[in-house]
């Protein structure tokens, strides 16, 4: 969804929402629909504010009024994932795109930002990208590349936190991620497991960098992790990126791509999908 819904677009600047939950039923007085975003002035990409719009039937959208100045604390903040937990909506993205933010909500209209600067804000840790419930009450994954000089390729970092109430949370050590800062672009929760998808290095030690395996995660609880061990599956190209997940009657579904990487020329993509019962 792009633009800012309900309202039409600006020339000046930029509205986005990513992420929307119905939150009829999750909630005790929710507004129905709910959608998480950012806005920032057109091509300035460290000066976003995060946004959340709400609306009773998809159709009409109104964006909700920061009164509590949760999504002013700092610029360069995005929200990329909301999700029914703790005080009713807990929400995750970035703020000066490397550090982490959490907002949680009772009804979906008054946001509040989480404080808790030793688990969102260590150093050398990505920025929250997707949340869910599970485990212990919320788990969220991210994922961060960074750039090396020219054209190196970048080094990916991964992470996983995991909180009671959405407001306490704790990043997982490698250890119990598998011994490895897994690149998790996605998870579900089936049952009392959690599914992550996302990518990983072609061989153990290496930098994804422009080239990756496609991976998935199983953990019975959030925190301990453990790789499935298809690597024929999810190979096939230079790069390979499980993007999103879900699940359905039939199963597991998860999306993404298939890049071939040449020494010289474009890159270039296809869309796969992949299934598991």
């Amino acid at each position: 969804m792009t633009g800012c819904p309900g309202r039409g677009s600006s020339t000046s600047r930029q509205h986005s929402a990513v992420r929307t939950i119905n939150a009829s039923g999750r909630l005790r007085r929710g507004p129905g629909l709910v959608a998480v975003g950012y806005e920032r002035p057109a091509e300035v990409y460290d000066e976003s504010l995060a946004a959340v719009w709400v609306s009773p039937d998809g159709r009409s959208w109104s964006r909700i009024s920061d009164d509590t100045g949760a999504f002013s604390v700092a610029e360069g903040q995005m929200i990329s994932d909301v999700t029914a937990g703790g005080p009713g909506l807990v929400a995750v993205g970035s703020v000066e795109t490397t550090a982490s933010a959490v907002w949680t909500s009772p009804d979906g209209l008054v946001w509040n930002a989480v404080q808790d600067p030793e688990a969102l804000s260590e150093p050398g840790a990505p920025p929250m990208g997707r949340v869910a419930t599970g485990g212990p009450g919320l788990i969220a994954t991210g994922a961060m590349c960074s750039s090396g000089p020219d054209d190196e390729p970048c080094t990916w970092t991964g992470g996983v936190w995991t909180s009671p109430d959405g407001t306490d949370w704790t990043r997982r050590t490698a250890d119990e991620v598998g011994g490895e800062a897994p690149m998790m672009n996605d998870l579900v929760t089936v049952g009392s497991s959690v599914i992550a998808v996302g990518s990983a290095p072609p061989e153990s030690g290496q930098a994804v960098g422009f080239r990756s395996v496609g991976a998935a995660w199983t953990s019975p609880d959030g925190i301990a992790w453990q790789r499935v061990p298809d690597d024929e599956v999810f190979g096939g190209a230079d790069r390979v990126e499980l993007r999103s997940v879900a699940a359905s009657e039939a199963g597991l579904v998860a999306v993404g791509a298939l890049t071939t990487v040449p020494d010289d020329g474009p890159w270039s993509s296809t869309a796969a999908v992949w299934t598991s019962p």
